[in-house]
């Protein structure tokens, strides 16, 4: 969600921090997941919301699939698709990218999504829809129609 992995520390410990300070907050009205999962992902905005705009953001080449070339030319083209992916991501505005991230990495279905969001199903599946369609144009030189 942030595509800077010094960020997501900073936001993981701000996250468990609220946790251990609202814990009594909990009242059991959705699984504990969904609650967590709000809480950081409101973690999450407000620190892209507190820091100044990048042109670029960092991105894990770890996180993305090695093309299917191999010998030295593999590792160029690793770090040449990691940086289009993050400047994919970067673009997206941040309840896009929220979309993507809760159910293509986290593997939320769109009704959980749906609730650690606040909003309806409906609504989380044209998120998701309309977050792809963007990717897939931003990464139109990487991707097969």
């Amino acid at each position: 969600m942030l595509l800077c992995e010094a960020a997501a520390d900073d936001v993981t410990q701000e996250v468990f921090l609220q946790v251990i300070q609202n814990l009594n907050r909990f009242r059991g009205d959705s699984a504990f997941k969904t609650w967590l999962y709000q809480i950081s992902l409101n973690a999450a905005r407000q620190h892209l919301r507190r820091r100044p705009r990048r042109s670029s953001a960092e991105f894990d080449p770890s996180a993305v699939q090695a093309p299917h070339a191999t010998g030295p030319e593999s590792g160029v083209l690793r770090e040449e698709l990691s940086h289009e992916i993050e400047l994919a991501l970067a673009k997206l505005s941040t309840r896009m990218r929220s979309a993507i991230v809760l159910t293509m990495l986290e593997h939320l279905t769109p009704a959980e999504a749906a609730k650690v969001e606040g909003c309806s199903i409906a609504t989380m599946h044209w998120r998701v829809h309309h977050a792809r369609k963007e990717l897939k144009y931003y990464l139109r030189g990487y991707v097969k129609s």
